[in-house]
């Protein structure tokens, strides 16, 4: 199985089994790493907004209309890293992937930032 990074409200880093296949909001909710989820996937509500890293947004598929739509009207919306966790299919190629969400109060806990392994040790770059 597949690992992920899942930093919470908090700023605590989470290294979890992540199952290739479902979509990272799934796997965020069903671990209850604040993902909401409220239209259980449907790109209806925007309660699944992460943050990804520029290096990372290249090897996601782009965002739909729709996905976007729903974006541009989060006051804490980036273009290049805001993505609904809905949309994202977790792959092997994502496997390391760090994934988070802004704190409580506006103040950001988790920007999502891909990780490499050295030695078997995480390192954040």
């Amino acid at each position: 199985m597949a690992r992920m990074i899942v930093v919470d409200r908090d700023g605590k880093e989470h290294d979890i089994e992540a199952k290739p296949g479902l979509k990272v909001m799934e796997i965020l909710r069903e671990l209850d790493y604040g993902v909401a989820a409220i239209c259980g996937g449907l790109c209806s509500c925007a309660t699944c907004h992460v943050f990804v890293d520029d290096a990372w947004a290249g090897r996601l598929p782009k965002p739909q209309s729709d996905e976007l739509e729903l974006l541009k009207e989060l006051p804490d919306f980036r273009e290049t890293s805001s993505r609904l966790s809905c949309q994202v299919d977790f792959t092997d190629e994502l496997r390391q992937w760090r994934a988070g969400r802004r704190g409580s109060g506006g103040r950001e806990t988790a920007a999502a930032r891909p990780i490499r392994r050295v030695s078997g040790r995480r390192s954040v770059y």
